[in-house]
């Protein structure tokens, strides 16, 4: 990811997903929900927070997104 040039991070493609960051936004929040669900967490809870998890992960650069673990 860090080899990329910046423009790809944000570029439209005609795929299912629009642009790479998309893709790897979906991921994060897809990861995060299972994630809480498996450590225990309500699912009514966890839904509600899918939307913020996708926010906070289209907000982010590629550079910041490569720091999460």
């Amino acid at each position: 990811m860090k080899e990329l040039p910046a423009d790809l991070y944000r570029r439209e493609f005609e795929t299912g997903f629009s642009s790479l960051s998309k893709v790897l936004a979906h991921m994060y929040a897809a990861d995060q929900f299972w994630f809480d669900i498996m450590s225990g967490g309500d699912m009514m809870s966890v839904l509600a927070m899918g939307e913020t998890f996708q926010e906070q992960a289209e907000a982010a650069s590629m550079a910041e997104r490569c720091l999460w673990r």
